[in-house]
């Protein structure tokens, strides 16, 4: 989970944390939440008792519909939100893409705002952002579709847990897919039905969600600079090799200087001697 992607909004005078995810279509509030919030219940019939996550492919029962006010970014709206048992989710409120771009939301990967298509696109495979997902993952046909994907060996454990919608993911094995700013770049290939799913790992830190008044960001890495001086040491700055922390008489440069051109003692007199050298007499 995402620290940056959790919010917390404000549902009928109750604070509720909420989780911003872009690969979840619809949105998801617990039962409690509404409960306690006093929210008026809808009932669900037919297909819409269940949703089926064309992300990760996991079955939600939906025990009822309402809907819920909403402020944030200076964008108030009235959102539909589907409410499922506790257990079911992983937040007391998950706002799917519905909510998310009800809000005004614009998705941002290196200034250009792309698709995010979650279902399927006749004709076109295109990759997924999620933030719901720590880690990036996709099916099998991709994996045999790019030529680019090489097979590693995976040693990990053969599920993997999404915290966020509580969906137990059977995983595949492993493939090598260097990426234009992480060349090592691996993605697990996963039993799911999306094609190619870029979770956090892919997408940050160049991701950004951007809302009227608000933007979720990641802060950029720090540029190294070879020229840049070193950090001085806490304590005073020795006058000889100019490093912090040790005083004059502590420095080994000063020693070494001192050992190898040791000074006069005293007022000393210069003679000159038929060589035409120096050489220094300490006063009596």
């Amino acid at each position: 989970m995402e620290k940056r992607v959790i919010r917390q909004l404000e549902v009928n005078k109750l604070a509720v944390e909420a989780y911003f995810s872009t690969s979840l279509a619809i949105s998801l509030v617990r039962e409690t939440v509404v409960k306690c919030a006093k929210c008026v219940l809808l009932p669900v019939q037919g297909p819409d008792c269940e949703f089926s996550d064309p992300v990760l492919g996991r079955v939600l029962p939906i025990l009822w519909e309402t809907r819920i006010f909403i402020n944030f970014g200076n964008t108030p709206i009235t959102a539909t939100v589907y409410v499922v048992a506790d257990h079911e989710a992983g937040f007391p409120l998950i706002l799917g893409m519905d909510t998310l771009l009800a809000l005004g939301m614009n998705l941002s990967m290196n200034d250009i705002s792309p698709m995010n298509p979650l279902y399927p696109i006749p004709g076109e495979c295109r990759p997924i952002l999620s933030t719901g997902l720590i880690t990036s993952m996709a099916s099998e046909k991709w994996f045999h579709d790019d030529p680019d994907a090489v097979a590693i060996n995976y040693n990990g454990p053969p599920t993997i847990y999404d915290p966020v919608t509580k969906t137990t993911i059977k995983i595949i094995g492993k493939a090598s897919y260097p990426l234009p700013r992480n060349p090592t770049f691996c993605i697990l290939i996963a039993e799911i039905p999306a094609y190619l799913v870029y979770g956090l790992d892919a997408l940050t830190p160049k991701l950004k969600l951007k809302f009227p008044g608000a933007t979720i960001s990641w802060p950029q890495p720090a540029v190294m600079r070879g020229d840049r001086p070193r950090p001085h040491k806490r304590g005073p700055t020795c006058p000889t090799c100019g490093e912090g922390g040790h005083l004059k008489s502590q420095c080994a440069e000063h020693a070494q200087n001192e050992a190898a051109n040791p000074k006069p003692i005293g007022i000393a007199h210069r003679i000159q001697h038929p060589n035409n050298d120096y050489t220094y007499f300490p006063s009596t």
